[in-house]
């Protein structure tokens, strides 16, 4: 048995906005949902590579330290390990393509891994 069909126009108008209401509100949530995880996403990812940056700066503080140490001069410690990291720096720079290209298939297949449920037949992924 199929429930009664409404006929009146009022009552078919009424029934139309509220599920028009009701779809709003969902792709609404659902908006707010995706933009929250990938906000989460970003602000874990930059606090992450802020922390490895902080890292880095100490490990070449401290290389400079104990080069300056080994060769009894200042000037040479902090300068061999800013040649290291001039080195460092132009060998990114010859391979800023491929790399580029890595990174941004890293962070396309991470998003899609991270925030397309399967559940959800709905969405588009």
């Amino acid at each position: 048995m199929q429930p009664e069909q409404p006929t009146d126009l009022n009552t078919l108008w009424n029934l139309v906005k509220d599920y028009v209401y009701i779809r709003l509100q969902y792709f609404r949530l659902i908006a707010v949902e995706k933009v929250s995880k990938m906000m989460a996403d970003v602000i874990s990812s930059l606090g992450l590579i802020v922390c490895i940056l902080m890292a880095f700066l100490g490990a070449c503080f401290t290389l400079a330290c104990y080069l300056s140490e080994l060769l009894q001069s200042f000037t040479w410690g902090f300068g061999l390990v800013s040649l290291l990291l001039t080195f460092i720096a132009l060998l990114t720079l010859w391979t800023k393509d491929k790399f580029e290209k890595k990174m941004v298939n890293l962070f396309i297949s991470r998003f899609f891994d991270k925030h397309c449920d399967e559940e959800d037949p709905d969405e588009d992924c």
